[in-house]
């Protein structure tokens, strides 16, 4: 379990298909079926693994994704909010 989210965003920004235990700030960043895949058990990871039908879309917008909303631009709005310039 990744308690951050930041392997998951690596792996994505890099063009992995991404799996993760769906726990933890994972959670809050795969989109199931979307951008990543999330699995709670063994039997739904395997099942996800072989039924990857569409992995080079979910690859595609993972990379567009984080790219999108992890660059500095957004880090740097998001400090902005927070102490309120």
């Amino acid at each position: 379990m990744e308690h951050l989210g930041i392997t998951p965003l690596e792996a994505m920004s890099a063009g992995c298909l991404t799996y993760c235990y769906n726990a933890g700030g994972s959670r809050e960043i795969i989109q199931d079926n979307k951008n990543g895949f999330l699995f709670d058990n063994t039997d739904d990871l395997l099942r996800k693994m072989i039924d990857c039908g569409k992995a080079q879309n979910i690859i595609k917008y993972g990379h567009s994704f984080v790219k999108d909303n992890f660059n500095y631009k957004m880090f740097e709005k998001r400090v902005k909010e927070v102490i309120s310039f």
